[in-house]
């Protein structure tokens, strides 16, 4: 079985900012990372696995933009032999048990599209959907929208 080349490219970020850290921020910003990369690391191996699937690159935090900044927003993406997008996607890790709302989805998909124009957008959290997220994937996926919206708890 032969594989194609996939290239990693690793974008630190320098600082954590404080204003979201909890009493036991160490230990909460390292959980959150290895959500993050394990998540990266799933969509790496399923792109290798996919042959026909067009990734050749997987950005960790993104590649940066034109202006030579990283972009907050995206935490990895995937790009396709000719350099197009064809995911942009944002992890938050959350404590267990915690919901989250329309709101913070919406935020959180709406930085992507600024940061990036890519073929699809994807919010992967540990978050349970809070009802108004159900309500705002119900009203996404409508035949008559150009959205397509999925709520997953995997």
């Amino acid at each position: 079985m032969s594989y194609r080349p996939v290239i990693v490219w690793l974008y630190g970020r320098a600082s954590i900012h404080r204003r979201l850290m909890v009493v036991d921020g160490g230990r909460s910003a390292a959980w959150g990372l290895r959500y993050q990369y394990l998540r990266t690391l799933e969509v790496l191996m399923d792109a290798l696995e996919e042959s026909d699937c067009g990734v050749v690159a997987v950005h960790v935090e993104g590649l940066p933009g034109e202006d030579g900044r990283g972009r907050e927003s995206i935490d990895y993406e995937l790009t396709d032999a000719d350099g197009r997008f064809l995911l942009a996607a944002q992890v938050k890790a959350r404590a267990p048990g915690a919901d989250m709302g329309a709101g913070q989805a919406f935020r959180a998909l709406v930085g992507l599209a600024r940061a990036r124009d890519a073929a699809r957008y994807v919010l992967l959290t540990t978050a349970s959907a809070g009802p108004s997220v159900e309500g705002l994937v119900s009203r996404a996926s409508r035949s008559d929208t150009c959205w397509t919206a999925q709520i997953s708890t995997t």
